[in-house]
């Protein structure tokens, strides 16, 4: 939330919200209004909060070509990752 001062007052002025933001609060809902088991949505959220795509059409392809890999070709990128990120 922004808080803008005009004069002698204050307006609250809510941030425009991010698809990231957005997909949370759905996944919040489903599970209060369905009483869903919340490991339904952890791996998920993770990944909706990880990602660093720009908008949710992307971070849906993406999903998408990753769940048609087979699990050795994911393992190699997973390797491939790990050995590039020496942290």
């Amino acid at each position: 939330m922004t808080i803008i001062t005009k004069g002698m007052g204050a307006i609250l002025k809510a941030a425009k919200k991010s698809w990231k933001d957005k997909r949370i609060d759905a996944m919040n809902r489903q599970i209060k209004r369905k009483k869903a088991p919340t490991y339904h949505y952890i791996d998920e959220h993770a990944e909706v909060t990880g990602s660093k795509a720009p908008s949710k059409k992307i971070y849906k392809s993406v999903q998408k070509k990753w769940q048609s890999l087979s699990s050795k070709q994911r393992d190699k990128i997973w390797m491939k990752r790990a050995k590039r990120d020496k942290k």
